[in-house]
């Protein structure tokens, strides 16, 4: 489905990600939504882009939309290739913030949104990544403060029994609507 950039304004993208292309079952490509319908039923109108995009990659922060670096690697692009940067730009219409992310085990996704969450102004709320991989944690943190976000970083090592690293990207991947906070807690 199309991401929403701003009030009536829809971008659909290719939605072909790695981690199902590269799923050795088959039957993953074929979960893959066809969204013209959908659009058409909901009567959304929205512009469309060739690139490849995963909707759990990009979060809104204001003007910027953050994106790990997969983005560059599932176009086929080097990390860091400052002409795909501008494309991307282009095609978004928002500025860019590109994080780094490295495939481990309990990620083999790439989305920005297992990450962080934007909280308004220039806030935002970082999830547990450093208590797993803490230089890379601070890595992103820095990139964040650069653009001038005020980032506080949530931390369970210590704060609970059971913690379940394979959930660190669930975490902060929350859903608010109005006042209220829908997340998983995963028995904590």
């Amino acid at each position: 489905m199309p991401i929403q950039l701003g009030e009536n304004e829809f971008l659909k993208y290719r939605y072909y990600p790695d981690y199902l292309v590269k799923s050795k079952n088959k039957k993953d490509i074929e979960t893959i939504t066809d969204p013209i319908k959908v659009l058409r039923g909901m009567g959304i109108n929205c512009r469309s882009t060739k690139l490849i995009i995963d909707g759990g990659n990009m979060v809104a922060c204001g003007p910027y939309i953050v994106m790990t670096d997969n983005v560059f690697v599932e176009n086929g692009y080097d990390k860091g290739d400052v002409n795909f940067k501008v494309l991307l730009e282009s095609e978004l219409g928002h500025p860019v913030i590109i994080i780094p992310w490295t495939s481990h085990e309990d990620d083999v996704y790439g989305h920005s949104d297992g990450f962080i969450k934007w909280c308004g102004d220039n806030r935002i709320l970082m999830g547990n990544y450093g208590d797993r991989y803490p230089e890379e944690a601070a890595y992103i943190r820095r990139i964040l403060e650069s653009y001038g976000f005020e980032v506080t970083e949530m931390r369970f090592n210590g704060n609970v029994d059971s913690h379940c690293y394979n959930f660190n990207w669930a975490y902060i991947n929350f859903l608010q609507v109005g006042k209220n906070i829908i997340m998983p807690k995963f028995d904590i």
